[in-house]
């Protein structure tokens, strides 16, 4: 079933106020390291909220380790500012994108394209 049988992907959460508590929805064992390692796809996160509080969430992966995936977080989203963080990514993809031009009235070839180029 998937993709990749024996593909691992790890990740990193981190919210701007610290969790209550963490409940393993389906079996699985924090080890000794500061990083809970779960067998499970599914925990709850609790965290005591005031009345219309706000909690931001940052999350990175990586198909390589857990300490990649820190790695990651702090290289890609060191701050808290959603929307500079929105605004760097916006710039950066049309600065790879204004480096080719297509020329077409096709908007679904344009589309295609852009597309296509997205995945690679």
């Amino acid at each position: 079933m998937g993709w990749a049988r024996d593909q691992k992907v790890y990740f990193v959460a981190e919210f701007s106020k610290p969790a209550k508590g963490i409940t393993y929805l389906q079996p699985g064992e924090p080890d000794d390291s500061k990083m809970p390692r779960i067998a499970a796809r599914y925990a709850r996160v609790d965290f005591d909220m005031a009345e219309g509080e706000q909690l931001l969430m940052k999350v990175a992966l990586s198909p390589v380790s857990i300490e990649g995936a820190e790695a990651n977080l702090e290289a890609e989203l060191p701050g808290w500012n959603f929307e500079a963080t929105r605004l760097a990514a916006d710039k950066a993809w049309n600065d790879e994108l204004s480096k080719v031009r297509v020329e077409t009235a096709d908007d679904a070839a344009s589309v295609s394209y852009y597309t296509a180029l997205y995945h690679t």
